[in-house]
């Protein structure tokens, strides 16, 4: 899996077309992810103990990992992830200007 927890990514497909965030959450058994502030739901919640209120709540929904493509920090494109092992670790290296990730 090339995307982490705190990457920053571009949305390639929806509402949210071509908007930027950064991963909140990874979500590996349904190969979705939770990008913060974008696809973005309205939630009718119910009033309890934790929102004693009630009313309606904006929530981040899951997007499919497949929509979403990892942002380079260093030329800040689109790019994809090849995995280099060096002294037996794993790195991340940009597609497109070669960097370490």
């Amino acid at each position: 899996m090339s995307i982490r927890k705190g990457d920053s990514v571009i949305i390639n497909t929806g509402k949210d077309r071509s908007k930027t965030g950064i991963i909140e959450r990874v979500l590996p058994k349904n190969g979705t992810v939770i990008v913060q502030g974008l696809h973005m739901f309205k939630k009718h919640q119910k009033p309890s103990k934790n929102y004693p209120h009630g009313g309606i709540v904006d929530i981040s929904m899951p997007i499919k990992m497949s929509n979403v493509s990892l942002v380079c920090i260093h030329c800040k494109k689109a790019t994809r992830v090849t995995i280099k092992l060096t002294d037996s670790s794993k790195q991340r290296i940009c597609k497109k200007c070669g960097e370490s990730i």
